[in-house]
């Protein structure tokens, strides 16, 4: 969701973001066991070898965040047990270990995360309203930016090393997007 917002409004955007943060870094820093035996836990890429990680008996699969993607499939490695289905967060190092998976045995997962660059959707939208567009809704949904089985090793190729995907929005497809969310 992105907003642009009027001075007196009781919750400021800059509240609103590091609200954001604090979820994911609270929910960085938990471990949650899926009662079937499915194990959530904190940023696995960022563990010591051996340091803090548990994997689950065979719970049904493992939603990352913010890129913990390769990490958990690290971990699952390290403990010899076949991975889940992990839905990836659009990092490069997760869609490079998806695409050796799927070439050795067919892995087949998803990726999506919203795309950095739409903080250029942000500019476009100011950049409206500063022309003096009024009819701007207050909130602008926009999709996700996903891959498949079928397109992610073409996104690949254009994530640097290290990177994760990107979007960077154009002033139409701003525009796109100001009007697919106004109420009809």
């Amino acid at each position: 969701m992105l907003a642009h917002q009027d001075p007196g409004e009781a919750e400021p955007l800059h509240e609103a973001v590091e609200d954001e943060r604090a979820a994911a870094d609270h929910v960085d820093a938990a471990r949650v066991h899926h009662p079937d035996g499915g194990a959530f836990g904190p940023r696995l890429d960022k563990q010591p070898a051996g340091h803090g990680t548990h994997i689950g008996r065979g719970g049904p699969g493992v939603v990352d965040q913010g890129g913990d993607g390769y990490g958990a499939a690290q971990a699952f490695a390290a403990a010899s047990r076949k991975e889940p289905i992990i839905i990836m967060g659009n990092r490069q190092d997760e869609l490079e270990w998806w695409k050796e998976q799927k070439a050795k045995n067919g892995y087949t997962t998803w990726s999506a995360s919203i795309a950095p660059g739409v903080s250029t959707l942000a500019f476009w939208v100011a950049q409206q309203i500063l022309d003096g567009h009024k009819d701007i809704p207050h909130d602008l949904l926009v999709p996700y930016l996903a891959f498949d089985q079928n397109n992610f090793e073409a996104a690949l190729t254009t994530i640097p090393k290290g990177g994760v995907a990107s979007h960077e929005y154009t002033l139409d497809e701003a525009k796109a997007a100001i009007a697919s969310n106004e109420k009809k």
